[in-house]
């Protein structure tokens, strides 16, 4: 009876977190379905962590009974006459290592800056828990390890499971650029979504639809995880994958037209190429840099044919005005666009853009001077100047500025020292396996993206990075 209810347990927890893994890549905002008044990416989470954790204590505790019954088990003469939670205690340090305990050292830390510090500086402690809710995601990593041991946890069925589901959702960018091309505005979209809120009987909430006056743009924030299409490319680095997930992950990539996640693939492109170089240097892995410059070719042509025949130069037209600003005569206060040709009106909104940002990093670090070593908390806004709504006054575009402002000098280098710990583990494992080169590039993509944009304290931001630790643990990257 035991074995049937482990069983359906199982499979149950299996399909939740599938729907959880599709929900995360083609629930946009998550609130594709509300239930009981809860979006289902919380309510699919919350099942998903729980049955983990439950899984986890199952597990452990056979584990220990097992060791402290069984006198045929190695450890039984010497565990036998020492309590259980002294053997789980042992257990667990079996279980992680010095990279898993830095990490969570690393988030026990910034509970400092989700609690404390919000409370001394008057910043509202549930606005505080509202920004970091999406780092519970990364807490998921911590019974996933002890499950991966136990060889308990499908993680290569996980993995293929994202792989296709990161595949549709370039589909899905794919198919609203062309629908939108053929309507000549936001209506496609927006009558999908609308379709969707009858199908649910008003039980959703939409994602925002706009049309951007110098071109179509599908932008949703789960479109960071469109990295994933070069992430598994790279590590396979098989010509059949760079011959049919590059020019689709193109696509899909150009359809955002977001430049800064452009400049964070392209960067991290740059770093492995890199990496790649030195390896082939070291141990002569001429197949393994020749597919490489293969992938680098076939991404540059694909980008240039692409952006050409599908988007009419509209992309490298934005690039190439990047770090444009305004001149003293002009003036975007009024938020004003005018009807001229589609290169100008590319240019007036990045200087706008870019302008905007300008004052951005104005206001926050105006706001940082007045608690300049703690910062204002996880949560906090500048003083008299909101970017987003009211209801997330903490979303900034400029992450790493408005992260100064929230946590101060301490907390960058809390996250500095973090950093530099990885890009140390990176060094010590680059020549050790190739996984590690892909995870790399992830790191890299999402570490520049998130500068420009406020992808990082999302779900699919915090999934990225999730994704990435599983992958390190999976790949036997650690010692």
């Amino acid at each position: 009876m035991t074995n049937i209810i482990t069983k359906i347990f199982n499979k149950l927890l299996y399909l939740c977190t599938i729907l959880f893994i599709f929900e995360m890549f083609i629930g946009f905002n998550g609130k594709m379905l509300i239930l009981l008044g809860t979006p289902i990416r919380y309510i699919l989470f919350g099942i998903v962590f729980s049955g983990l954790l439950v899984k986890t204590i199952i597990n452990l505790v056979t584990e220990i009974t097992y060791i402290t019954t069984k006198e045929s088990h190695p450890c039984y003469k010497e565990k036998v006459r020492i309590n259980k939670i002294s053997i789980f205690i042992d257990l667990v340090k079996n279980y992680f290592t010095f990279f898993d305990f830095i990490l969570a050292l690393f988030l026990l830390l910034n509970i400092i800056y989700v609690f404390v510090v919000p409370f001394f500086s008057g910043t509202s402690i549930i606005q505080s828990l509202k920004e970091t809710k999406a780092v519970l995601l990364v807490l998921c990593y911590f019974p996933i390890v002890i499950l991966i041991k136990l060889n308990k946890f499908p993680w290569e069925k996980y993995r293929k499971a994202i792989k296709v589901n990161v595949i549709l959702l370039a589909l899905v960018h794919i198919i609203f650029y062309v629908g939108e091309v053929i309507a000549g505005d936001a209506t496609f979209v927006l009558n999908l979504f609308l379709k969707w809120e009858e199908i649910t009987y008003g039980y959703s909430q939409r994602p925002l639809v706009m049309m951007p006056k110098d071109g179509i743009r599908i932008i949703y924030s789960t479109g960071i995880l469109l990295v994933l299409i070069f992430y598994f490319t790279i590590d396979s680095l098989k010509i059949k994958d760079i011959a049919i997930l590059i020019p689709l992950g193109i696509c899909a990539i150009f359809t955002t037209n977001t430049k800064s996640l452009i400049f964070g693939i392209v960067g991290g492109m740059v770093v492995i190429g890199g990496m790649l170089i030195f390896k082939h240097i070291k141990f002569k892995q001429a197949s393994l840099f020749r597919n490489f410059i293969i992938l680098i070719t076939v991404t540059a042509v694909y980008a240039f044919i692409i952006d050409t025949t599908m988007f009419n130069n509209y992309v490298f037209s934005r690039i190439s005005v990047t770090f444009a600003t305004a001149t003293q005569n002009e003036d975007f206060s009024d938020n004003t666009m005018f009807e001229v040709s589609r290169d100008s009106q590319i240019l007036v909104g990045t200087k706008k853009s870019n302008e905007t940002r300008l004052i951005q990093i104005k206001q926050l670090l105006n706001t940082w001077k007045e608690r300049p070593l703690f910062g204002w908390g996880y949560g906090s806004s500048a003083i008299n100047y909101l970017r987003s709504s009211e209801e997330v006054p903490y979303i900034y575009e400029m992450t790493g500025v408005a992260l100064l402002m929230k946590i101060g000098i301490t907390g960058i280098m809390l996250w500095l020292s973090y950093c530099l710990y990885l890009l140390w583990y990176i060094l010590r494992n680059v020549l050790r396996n190739e996984r590690v080169i892909a995870v790399t590039f992830i790191a890299v993509a999402l570490g520049i993206s998130t500068q420009f944009n406020p992808y990082l304290f999302g779900m699919p931001g915090m999934a990225l990075l999730l994704f990435c630790f599983i992958e390190i643990k999976s790949g036997n990257l650690l010692e």
